[in-house]
């Protein structure tokens, strides 16, 4: 009985200890941050703040302005910020002059877009003013989860859709982009001369620090206006002076970027800069004279071997794992009483070498034909006529073989192609074709002509 009744005394002392002796605090109320003239961001977390709106973003910027780097501080967008009508038009970090240190104000926090869309429209002011980005100057940065929309306008060098400079070296620390969608028109009014060139990327103008961009892709467009360039650029990277920068499943899909772009790089213009070998980037748009990466595709492409992979943006793409030859059907007909084998070709993918006994040609506005190059060589984005001896056709069709050999067609040709088919106006487009009477020549097409084929246009 003692026992028990010691048992009892104890169960009764817990329940006092727990209900009555050990009462509950209370909840440690999550500080605000204060930023310039009272202005106050709210807090999610601790040392973790909420950007809902423009007036936001533009507080942050004036603070960062000021001198704070905001290192050790995470910054989550909540919403859409900015819209077509009303853009952000201020950037965080920045360097106001070219080579000016004492402007430099940088941005090393971290930010987190949510999901969210930043619609911006972004101009700098003249050619000694770069960087123009969202973020334009910053060190040891981490951006996830954002979407970039709108418009870049520059003056200056080094613009990017979302960074401009990611640090001066490696003592800057890591730059890391992870799940990042930039689809703003980027436009350069920068002219560039020796030793001074654009540097426009999508996602970074200039790295120098030490970077990396994982899961990201570009949809946007470059464009330039007046004697504006892309000269030395890169479809990420305007410049990258960092070694070892990793792309991680990044895809470049531009609408458009038909833009004088010298030197410039599919990813990346790398000096004094590198490239990690281990990554993986792929790219839909061809951009720049420096390939990298590996090319995806929308359709089955000719001369290539690919494999299905979902990439970045989510969708499905052809990815080039090889190159294959390409067999053409021919056409039998006369030339100068000689007997002769004819078709047509384009491809923008790759160049292709031909055999002896095959000839390349393109096509004036009077119909006249004139030997690419040697005669050997099919360019890629050259529409071509091509003709075979007898002694080269094979079971009706010619070889054509991948190469890392190009020729520079003439001036003029009105030959076009497309690597998909092309819907056409009814009676202005013309194919080759042999009529009744076994002669070779260009007939009127119906209201498309096919792919890899060749073609002219009448008004």
């Amino acid at each position: 009985m003692k026992t028990k009744a010691i048992q009892i005394l104890f169960s009764a002392a817990l329940v006092f200890l727990f209900s009555a002796g050990h009462v509950q605090a209370a909840p440690v109320a999550i500080e605000g941050l204060e930023l310039l003239n009272g202005y106050k961001l709210e807090a999610y977390a601790v040392n973790s703040y909420k950007i809902q709106s423009v007036d936001d973003w533009n507080a942050l910027a004036d603070y960062v302005a000021a001198g704070n780097t905001c290192e050790g501080l995470t910054f989550m967008m909540k919403g859409h910020i900015g819209s077509t009508s009303q853009p952000v038009t201020r950037m965080i970090g920045c360097q106001a002059k070219k080579g000016d240190k004492t402007s430099r104000k940088r941005f090393a926090g971290a930010f987190d877009g949510n999901g969210k869309t930043l619609t911006v429209d972004l101009t700098s002011a003249d050619t000694n003013t770069g960087y123009c980005a969202p973020f334009a100057y910053v060190k040891a940065l981490t951006i996830k989860d954002l979407h970039v929309a709108g418009k870049i306008t520059a003056s200056g060098q080094w613009a990017s859709g979302l960074v401009g400079s990611s640090g001066n070296d490696a003592n800057d620390g890591k730059c890391s982009i992870v799940n990042c969608h930039v689809s703003v028109t980027i436009i350069s009014k920068y002219t560039s001369v020796k030793n001074s060139y654009a540097n426009h990327g999508a996602f970074i103008g200039i790295a120098e620090g030490v970077a990396t961009l994982e899961n990201c892709w570009f949809d946007g467009s470059f464009q330039v206006e007046g004697n504006g360039d892309f000269y030395y650029s890169g479809g990420f990277i305007g410049l990258n002076k960092a070694q070892n920068t990793k792309f991680v499943n990044c895809l470049f899909n531009a609408v458009s970027c038909d833009v004088p772009a010298a030197n410039a790089g599919q990813f990346a213009n790398s000096v004094n800069g590198s490239i990690d070998k281990a990554s993986t980037y792929y790219y839909v748009t061809p951009f720049g004279t420096k390939t990298q990466g590996t090319w995806a595709f929308t359709t089955e492409p000719i001369g290539f071997k690919t494999t299905t992979m979902t990439l970045a943006d989510g969708k499905e793409y052809l990815v080039a794992v090889g190159k294959v030859s390409v067999d053409l059907p021919v056409h039998a007909a006369s030339l100068l009483n000689r007997e002769r084998y004819w078709t047509t070709f384009y491809t923008a993918y790759q160049s292709f070498k031909l055999s002896a006994g095959v000839l390349a040609f393109t096509m004036d506005e009077t119909g006249a034909l004139f030997v690419v190059g040697n005669g050997n060589i099919v360019p890629a984005g050259c529409a071509v006529v091509l003709m075979a001896e007898p002694s080269v056709v094979k079971k009706g069709t010619i070889t054509l073989r991948t190469t890392g050999e190009n020729a520079t067609p003439a001036v003029g040709n009105v030959l076009k192609g497309s690597d998909t088919e092309e819907s056409v106006s009814s009676g202005t487009a013309y194919v080759l074709g042999v009529d009744e009477k076994g002669e070779i020549g260009f007939c009127l097409a119906g209201s498309s002509v096919p792919a890899n084929k060749a073609y002219i246009v009448k008004q």
